[in-house]
């Protein structure tokens, strides 16, 4: 599949795809932020996403987020946590731990789409272990942008009810979803 952007960027080493999904989220939200980053050819693009990434796990990994709150650090030879993620997003966002039932999952999942990006944990049948970032879903099939790779990513409904995604870091479980829009303790949607 193609790169994401005009420009493969790939998280910059094996614990940074959550970091990696961040920096993208804000790119993808913001045209100037984006024009930063990719500005100056495909060598220094790929430099400056590399120290953003490098700025944003160190802020979703210490004591005190990026709005200067104080949150639950956490090492960062272990990646990011999906708390951290959704503090970074703020507003209404919230982590949801996929319930037993991946269609109520899947269902989160295409609902947070509708306000935006909405990163994604994927991993084995034990421990989530990557995370990618859904950007749109349109007939069933979800869109990535897949860190490890950098590239253009897609799964199916069907994929993930079964717990068989394809590139998605070589990761077929879905664990987790940072969702956009407000949910119910239940894992079902609440009014705005």
């Amino acid at each position: 599949m193609s790169s994401f952007w005009p420009v493969r960027l790939a998280q910059p080493d094996h614990r940074t795809c959550g970091p990696s999904v961040l920096v993208s989220l804000l790119m993808l939200e913001s045209e100037d932020y984006r024009g930063r980053v990719l500005r100056g050819g495909q060598e220094a693009a790929r430099a400056r996403f590399a120290d953003e990434v490098w700025a944003a796990h160190r802020s979703t990994n210490r004591a005190v987020d990026w709005h200067g709150r104080l949150q639950l650090p956490w090492a960062r030879a272990l990646g990011t946590g999906p708390w951290a993620l959704a503090r970074h997003l703020g507003g209404r966002a919230r982590y949801v731990l996929l319930p037993r039932r991946r269609a109520v999952a899947y269902d989160l999942l295409v609902a947070s789409l509708g306000a935006g990006p909405t990163p994604v944990y994927v991993g084995n049948r034990w421990t989530p272990r990557h995370v990618v970032l859904a950007v749109a879903e349109e007939d069933g099939v979800v869109t990535c942008y897949e860190p490890a790779s950098g590239r253009r990513t897609r799964f199916t409904r069907e994929e993930w009810l079964g717990a068989r995604l394809e590139g998605c870091g070589g990761w077929r479980v879905p664990w987790a979803v940072v969702t956009r829009s407000p949910v119910s303790r239940r894992g079902r949607r609440t009014p705005a």
